[in-house]
């Protein structure tokens, strides 16, 4: 077909603007681009990306982006060659719903009307499951009732941003065991360089992405206190004050004020001391919180030991933190995760600017998300209501 150059030219100042912003992006942004017709609106193979040039003429540059940034990710997360045996369609929809969550949750940009978005599907939630996870409820759903409208117009509708059954876009793709190695490690070392970038310039891309990346295809090497860091890291901003005033405009008797990384004002730490959790596990926990909490800026750090209530609260600062390691935990009867929360709703000029629940995730637990963020550090499979899990 004729290449329409006006579109291409477009799609590829946009795709520019994505690896500026984000430049973890380079490795896939640059693979070639192809037009046809023969795809509703766009597919990939890993190898290339292949987009209608009618249906991106008729949309904004807001949704070119969001298509763009959806293709990339299907690439990034390896979802070629994780789809083994499984039906390709319902596959489809299971790495659509995954990224469109990571996409909204990570750029806060809305789903495009003909993108597959289910936060939950049949009483079940999508929220932090992996595209398996999610194929394999469908799947489920599928087996049990086959003549389900809504599932087959789930699939109808992630026809719009396929990842294509492999051979769709290249006669032989390569799927190999090497072809897969080859890919990680690439991925690896873009993430590797990522990391390094963010820890410089305090960049917010993506320790969630990362995060996701790592766990989606198993590049689980990477500690979970370094991902916690790496989250803190993009809470501290840049700001300005004039408690230090700028000493070069000191003597002409002009007070500018000075451009500083701002502290985080306070990290609130929950420990579930319930009988789940043993000393070993708590010990090592509090090693490497202690490690977090004098790498990064803050001023105050709440330590919260609760297992079913609140025992005890240590509020401290970033020096005093150190002085309170101590292998003595109090609690150790059942589980429930609400307490933090209740106190910081009943207390609220002491909440935190962020709070890190060190739990199994054996619990009750919580459904509305409190104002601050909330990250959960776990060693179970299992999944919280809100906020980030990461697991170790």
């Amino acid at each position: 077909m004729i290449i329409n150059k006006l579109i291409n030219d477009r799609i590829k100042k946009l795709r520019m603007q994505i690896v500026l912003a984000e430049d973890f992006f380079a490795s896939v942004a640059m693979m070639k681009l192809k037009q046809s017709m023969e795809f509703e609106i766009a597919a990939t193979d890993g190898q290339i990306i292949v987009y209608n040039p009618k249906f991106f003429k008729s949309i904004p540059d807001s949704e070119v982006l969001f298509i763009l940034y959806h293709e990339f990710l299907h690439i990034i997360l390896m979802h070629h060659f994780r789809r083994q045996k499984r039906d390709p369609r319902l596959w489809n929809v299971a790495t659509d719903i995954a990224i469109n969550l990571l996409i909204e949750k990570t750029k806060n940009w809305t789903v495009p009307s003909y993108g597959v978005m289910r936060d939950s599907y049949s009483g079940h939630d999508f929220n932090c499951k992996t595209a398996e996870e999610i194929y394999d409820i469908l799947k489920a759903e599928q087996k049990k009732n086959p003549q389900n409208q809504s599932l087959k117009d789930m699939i109808d509708q992630a026809s719009g941003m396929p990842l294509h059954d492999n051979g769709s876009l290249s006669d032989q793709p390569d799927t190999s065991e090497a072809a897969q190695a080859k890919a990680k490690q690439v991925i690896q070392q873009t993430l590797d360089i990522a990391d390094q970038n963010a820890k410089r310039s305090h960049s917010s891309l993506s320790a969630r992405i990362r995060e996701e990346i790592r766990h989606d295809i198993n590049l689980n090497d990477y500690p979970w206190y370094m991902q916690l860091f790496d989250q803190f890291t993009s809470l501290i901003h840049d700001d300005y004050s004039f408690q230090r005033p700028n000493n070069r405009y000191i003597q002409q008797g002009v007070y500018m004020p000075i451009n500083y990384r701002n502290a985080i004002r306070k990290i609130a730490f929950a420990i579930d001391t319930s009988g789940s959790m043993n000393s070993e596990q708590l010990n090592l926990a509090m090693s490497h919180i202690n490690d977090i909490v004098q790498a990064v800026s803050v001023a105050t750090v709440d330590l919260i030991q609760c297992d079913l209530t609140i025992h005890q609260i240590d509020s401290l600062s970033q020096s005093e933190f150190q002085d309170l390691l101590t292998n003595k935990f109090v609690g150790r009867g059942g589980t429930d995760l609400h307490p933090p929360f209740t106190y910081y709703e009943e207390n609220p000029d002491e909440a935190p600017d962020v709070l890190v629940y060190y739990t199994d995730l054996d619990a009750y637990a919580p459904h509305d998300a409190p104002d601050y963020p909330v990250f959960w550090v776990t060693n179970s499979k299992r999944n919280a209501n809100f906020g980030t899990v990461i697991r170790i």
